[in-house]
Formats: C-alpha cells, sequence, structure tokens
C-alpha cells in the first residue's frame, strides 16, 4: 500500500524549517557578537599584605588599593581604583601590576606598610578611608589617603600615575 503524503503539509514544514534555522543563526551570530565586545578584565590581584607583599615588594611598578571595607569613602575609591586601573591599562604599556589589599586595619597590613618608614602612612590602619599606594622596586613614590573623597576624580589618578611612570 502505498503512503499518500498531503500536499497541504508539506508548503507548511518549508517555512517553520527556514524560520528555525535562521533564528538558529540569528542567535549563534550575536552570541558571538557580544563576547567578541567584551573586554577582558585588568588582572587585579587580591588578598592579604602577608601574601601579597613580597610580589608588590618585587613588582618593576605596583599601584595598590588598600581596602576598609567597612568605610563608604574606602568602597567608593576602590571603585575608582578600579576605574583607574581600567583607564591604564586600555591606553598604555606602564608594565605596572595591581593589587588590592583586603583589610587596612589587618595587622599584616600595618606591619608590611611599616616597611616603608614613610610618616605619611602613620594613620593607616586608624583612618578607615582606604589608600593608594604608587610602589616601584618596593620603594613608595608616592600615595594618595583619601581616594573616596568628593571630588576625587579617576583622571586625576590616571595623570598622577602617568607622570610617576610615563
Amino acid at each position: 500500500m502505498a503512503v499518500r503524503h498531503d500536499r497541504l503539509s508539506l508548503p507548511i514544514v518549508i517555512p517553520i524549517a527556514l524560520a528555525l534555522g535562521v533564528w538558529i543563526a540569528g542567535a549563534l551570530l550575536l552570541h558571538d557578537s557580544r563576547t567578541s565586545r567584551t573586554e577582558p578584565k585588568p588582572l587585579v590581584r587580591r588578598g592579604e599584605a602577608r601574601l601579597l607583599g613580597p610580589d608588590i615588594n618585587n613588582a618593576y611598578r605596583a599601584l595598590v588599593y588598600i581596602h576598609a571595607p567597612t568605610s563608604t569613602n574606602s568602597v567608593i575609591g576602590l571603585n575608582r581604583y578600579q576605574e583607574v586601573v581600567a583607564e591604564l591599562v586600555s591606553r598604555s604599556n606602564t608594565g605596572v601590576r595591581f593589587y588590592v589589599i583586603e583589610e587596612e586595619s589587618a595587622d599584616d597590613t600595618v606591619a608590611w606598610v611599616s616597611g616603608f618608614r614613610d610618616a605619611r602612612l602613620q594613620g593607616l590602619g586608624h583612618v578607615g578611608n582606604g589608600w593608594v599606594l604608587w610602589i616601584e622596586h618596593g620603594q613608595l613614590m608616592d600615595l594618595e589617603d583619601t581616594p573616596g573623597y568628593p571630588g576625587k576624580l579617576v583622571q586625576e589618578f590616571v595623570d598622577r600615575t602617568r607622570r610617576l611612570w610615563p
């Protein structure tokens, strides 16, 4: 017995198959275009001073954020720092490594910072504003003790870094 095909079902199958094919191709292209536009985030090492300190001290250049997570000013400062890192990485390769020390008031942070023997760091561990340190070959080159205060601009930190490390 011969199988009878309904002529009306065949024309409906073709547009459905074509639409499905177009939809799948569009989804794949959209996925590819989204992933190709996503820029990789710059590498920022985060952790405790006792773990990061030796690497920071051995780095050619290090831009370090010392965080006080319970401080609003420090949280704002950390956000600015991350914007500065993104800006520096996108525009130039200055050989800078980026670090975030997680706790300003931790004993290991205070001990590591005391090794710089810089009077400007005496308030670290007690102020709770967050800090930005510019370190080259283990030497403190510059610091900012109020990175999260109102009026501090990302571009100011970028310019300051470029002046220090052209």
